[in-house]
């Protein structure tokens, strides 16, 4: 028996539903239990995608705050490979290491950018990242982002004035 256009539609969007879910309740528990976990388990990065003084910003299903892609470091993996992991998971852009530019790092996350001259196209699943879209640089103290975007912008202007 086929289904209809409508039930697929309407399967989907409740499996969207369940999994931003999923992430909001995972979210918040891993935060309440941060002091026991230790610093270490929440090791990562992030990357600032920039292409003609705009940034790409995530809107996650699970903050409401906008963020810069990125996410945990698995075991074994470098700061490199969870970036480019992380990339490609939120967003669907492909990355290989040496493309990443090294910003700095804010205890256990690290900061790379990656610079593109025209916008990469972007694939967001709905379940975790819930919107992306590239932000002018100069409009970004205005929006709701995250610590680690002010972070981000206070490395990128500190740079800029040495």
């Amino acid at each position: 028996m086929s289904l209809s256009p409508l039930v697929h539609r309407w399967l989907g969007s409740l499996r969207d539903v369940v999994g931003q879910f999923a992430y909001r309740t995972a979210y918040h528990a891993m935060r309440k239990f941060k002091k026991y976990l230790g610093e270490r388990f929440f090791s990562g990065s992030v990357v600032a995608v920039l292409c003609r003084e705009r940034v790409l910003l995530v809107q996650s299903s699970y903050r409401t705050a906008l963020c810069l892609p990125g996410g945990r470091t698995r075991p074994g993996e470098t700061p490199e490979q969870t970036a480019c992991r992380e990339i490609r998971e939120e967003v669907g852009i492909l990355l290989k290491s040496n493309d990443l530019v090294p910003v700095g790092n804010k205890g256990c996350i690290w900061l790379f950018e990656m610079h593109f001259d025209d916008e990469p196209s972007i694939r967001i699943n709905n379940r975790e990242i819930i919107d992306a879209a590239f932000y002018p640089l100069s409009e970004l103290p205005a929006l709701p982002i995250d610590r680690m975007v002010r972070e981000y912008l206070s490395m990128r202007c500190a740079r800029k004035t040495v």
